[in-house]
């Protein structure tokens, strides 16, 4: 079963390629004293990931001869985790209580990744063909918290909750790239790279959410909310060229960047109960900043603020003691990450390259979702039914450019001819629909 925390504790992410897994994990649940619950679990992940593929690819581009591009891909990635979760339940009286649940979560991940490809033209000419070497290791410590105060009145209905949350992460990898390229019909006819590195991600998340409920009838409840989130992520990659003796550092794939995102979110809702039937509907104003700064190759900042109305309703009807039907709408805005805004080029496959986007936009998704259950107890058998709908407005997705001649990126690093660049971009009209 799942421990303290929810989830799938012994179950690792879905990825492609054939997966051998090694999980273990305890438990532990005790009360100190009358007033004190606690839970706690440690779980320990253990997975070794092989993934071979063959891509055959065709791009097709405007006014020119199609791009045909073919790869052999090897790749080995271990990864450890270990989760630590607690649950602290302390019931000062009957009418306050405080939750504290912290959690430590520490993994690391070892890659080693073995690329053959080549590009032509549809007519069989050959453009290139690279041999890749990339290794990398890295680790990663998360820790983070939340803090619960509850409060119900003297007055039924009337309650007030108050929660702070923090997280503080610190990431480090290190990575060796090793690339033997040929471009064919070519001034440059052969290209080599010997590189490492090394990338440093901190981050902090803050946030504190007040909710007070009060009475407006027998089944009529108001609900004010006020809600503050801080994110503060800096990133620092630097690349050294191991081509010269001693090594140098390459200053078009070496950047130190910082961002800041920050909301204010005041709302309100009424919440209605009638026997079998509960309804909400409200809303919420939010005010987002986010600040983007660059230190290293150039100075540069980015300010930019954004004001959305967030609408959410919820209906749930228990229709019967085994069936139940539930719908809820939310919207909600999710900010770009630190990894698609920071302005420096990915050359792990020198012909695929990939590159930040410091001027992206938060985006702003809505979501509904209509949701039925049924249990029969005594058959023990349940049915589950639940359809759901989702568009996204300012969609972050990847905009690729698939270059005809040797084309110079920032001004600095060369993409050769048949070579394709991948950028974070911000869309709208991105819509998902599930039927389960």
């Amino acid at each position: 079963g799942g421990g303290p925390g929810g989830g799938n504790t012994f179950n690792l992410s879905n990825s492609t390629g054939i997966t051998e897994t090694h999980a273990y994990g305890v438990n532990y649940s005790d009360e100190w004293g009358e007033k004190v619950k606690v839970t706690g679990s440690y779980f320990f992940n253990y997975a070794d990931n092989q993934n071979d593929q063959q891509v055959n690819r065709e791009n097709f581009i405007p006014d020119a001869p199609n791009q045909n591009y073919q790869e052999l891909t090897s790749a080995n990635r271990i990864n450890t985790n270990h989760r630590f979760n607690m649950r602290l339940i302390y019931s000062i009286n009957e009418r306050n209580s405080i939750i504290f649940t912290p959690n430590i979560n520490f993994q690391s991940t070892d890659l080693n990744e073995q690329i053959l490809g080549e590009t032509s033209l549809t007519e069989g000419t050959l453009l290139n063909n690279l041999i890749n070497d990339y290794q990398s290791t890295g680790a990663g410590l998360r820790l983070g918290g939340n803090l619960l105060f509850r409060h119900r009145f003297e007055k039924r209905g009337r309650s007030l909750s108050i929660r702070g949350g923090a997280t503080a992460n610190d990431a480090n990898s290190d990575n060796d790239l090793d690339n033997l390229s040929v471009f064919y019909n070519s001034p440059l006819p052969a290209d080599t790279i010997f590189q490492f590195g090394n990338q440093d991600n901190k981050g902090q998340n803050y946030n504190v959410n007040v909710n007070y409920t009060e009475p407006l009838g027998e089944r009529t409840f108001l609900q004010l909310s006020y809600r503050n989130g801080w994110v503060l992520d800096d990133s620092d990659k630097l690349t050294y060229d191991d081509t010269q003796s001693p090594a140098e550092l390459d200053t078009v794939l070496t950047n130190v960047f910082n961002s800041v995102y920050s909301t204010y979110a005041p709302g309100a809702g009424i919440m209605y109960r009638q026997g079998k039937l509960f309804m909400r509907l409200g809303a919420s104003y939010q005010y987002a900043t986010l600040e983007s700064e660059q230190f290293f190759p150039e100075v540069g900042r980015i300010d930019r603020s954004f004001n959305s109305v967030l609408p959410n309703a919820m209906l749930r009807w228990s229709i019967s003691r085994d069936n139940n039907l539930t719908f809820f709408y939310r919207s909600s805005t999710q900010n770009p990450s630190i990894s698609q805004l920071q302005n420096v080029v990915d050359n792990s496959n020198p012909l695929y390259l990939s590159i930040g986007n410091p001027g992206l936009d938060q985006s702003v998704t809505h979501m509904g979702v209509l949701r039925f259950k049924r249990v029969n107890t005594k058959k023990s058998s349940s049915f589950f039914a639940l359809a759901s709908i989702r568009a996204t407005d300012d969609y972050i997705t990847n905009s690729s450019l698939v270059v005809n001649s040797d084309t110079l990126i920032n001004g600095e690093y060369l993409l050769r001819r048949g070579g394709q660049i991948s950028t974070p971009v911000n869309v709208d009209g991105y819509m998902n629909a599930r039927l389960m």
